[in-house]
């Protein structure tokens, strides 16, 4: 098109300025990823904490993302900065190829010498990094067992539940510190809120409805992270477990109590911190936190239930590891029944945010009938979900 045009040297300057970018972009994104790798492998800290790091450097790079190209006036300033930053030196030497137009001179030279001298500096760091990080020893985290040293079971739990019961919950907590692969699962209910949360991010307008659905999909994966898979969770040490001096019931509550301490208080957490922000009303507010926390104190046994029902044994291969993560039948059994007893008190709390003028009676007496229907069936859920999964896992016995 540029030769047609009699403009050959244009089309020759923005293919060559075009390459060098390209080719810069590849070569500084592979060397900020060894980068990386190379801080996560030489880091005791970093190799400890990766996955919490990992989450929440997802989490900054998606709100960063929703919140900079997700409003025009949002994009239009990031523009006007990079033009008028010396990220723009560069579109100077596209100028220089144009007829009557003036291009700056030390702006393109600056551009042209940093370019051509960056991409040879870009090869050389990927070498030197590529070379540190893959034949170099990653360092190992200590995991050393303490006898003396108090653990948070004991400081939760101790002289509340047996010990047995007290071990199983520690056992769940170092495994998931571990290995955060095999819990990282449970953050399935959270895509629930990512429209929820764009509407945050962009609008500067807490949801109305965002409250109880953060608390849900908290309690949600409170229940499945440790309890979904009391079987096929304890993987090559199965058969230990079941000889050991642990009952089923035993084995279910340590697991349910794993997943109950932090979910109660992270779902309290944001249904109270976001409610505020929100300026939900307080009866309102208190119906959202009471289905919210009753749901997730039923969660762990209903979960425990469906994962007797479909047991996992089989691992799966997760982000390149092999992990035994909990069967999809069992994950969806057990959405569908922890949103059954769910249903009648979120909706009420719903209908008493979005729609209170379509209630033919008072708010209160609609949200107290859905908190009511609600903490019944959870007593009957997890009541039966306990005493089932605990009658599985202690009469099972391999084949």
């Amino acid at each position: 098109m540029t030769v047609g045009s009699g403009l050959a040297l244009l089309g020759l300057a923005v293919l060559s300025t075009s390459l060098a970018v390209v080719l810069f972009g590849l070569l500084a994104t592979y060397a900020v990823g060894l980068g990386l790798k190379l801080v996560a492998a030489r880091s005791a800290f970093v190799a400890r904490h990766r996955a919490a790091l990992g989450g929440a450097a997802s989490l900054v790079v998606v709100a960063v993302w929703l919140l900079a190209w997700g409003t025009t006036s949002v994009q239009l300033a990031l523009l006007r900065a990079a033009t008028r930053s010396p990220l723009s030196w560069v579109g100077e030497l596209v100028l220089f190829a144009v007829p009557s137009v003036d291009a700056a001179p030390l702006a393109a030279g600056v551009a042209a010498t940093v370019m051509l001298g960056s991409l040879p500096a870009a090869g050389v760091a990927c070498l030197w990094l590529a070379e540190r990080v893959w034949y170099g020893d990653p360092v190992q985290p200590d995991h050393g067992f303490d006898a003396t040293d108090r653990t948070l079971s004991d400081r939760l739990l101790a002289g509340r539940v047996s010990t047995a019961t007290r071990v199983v919950a520690e056992k769940s907590w170092l495994r998931a510190k571990r290995a955060p692969l095999t819990v990282q699962f449970a953050a399935a209910p959270a895509l629930l809120l990512v429209i929820q949360f764009r509407t945050l991010l962009l609008e500067r307008t807490v949801p109305p409805t965002l409250p109880l659905t953060a608390g849900l999909a908290a309690a949600a994966a409170a229940g499945a992270a440790f309890a979904l898979n009391p079987l096929g969770g304890e993987e090559r040490v199965l058969p230990l477990t079941l000889t050991a001096d642990v009952s089923g019931k035993q084995s279910v509550t340590g697991l349910a109590l794993a997943g109950l301490l932090p979910g109660v208080t992270l779902s309290t957490l944001l249904v109270v911190g976001l409610g505020l922000a929100a300026g939900t009303p307080p009866t309102i507010l208190a119906a959202a936190l009471t289905t919210t926390i009753v749901a997730t104190l039923a969660a762990p046994w209903i979960a425990a239930a469906a994962g007797v029902v479909f047991p996992k044994f089989e691992q799966s291969t997760v982000r390149g590891t092999s992990v035994t993560v909990p069967s999809g039948f069992a994950f969806g059994l057990y959405l569908t029944l922890l949103g059954i007893v769910a249903a009648p008190g979120a909706v009420a709390v719903a209908v008493a945010i979005l729609a209170p003028a379509t209630v033919p009676f008072a708010t209160a007496w609609l949200l107290t009938g859905g908190l009511s229907a609600t903490l019944l069936l959870a007593a009957s859920a997890a009541t039966m979900g306990y005493l089932y999964a605990a009658n599985r896992v202690g009469s099972y016995r391999l084949e």
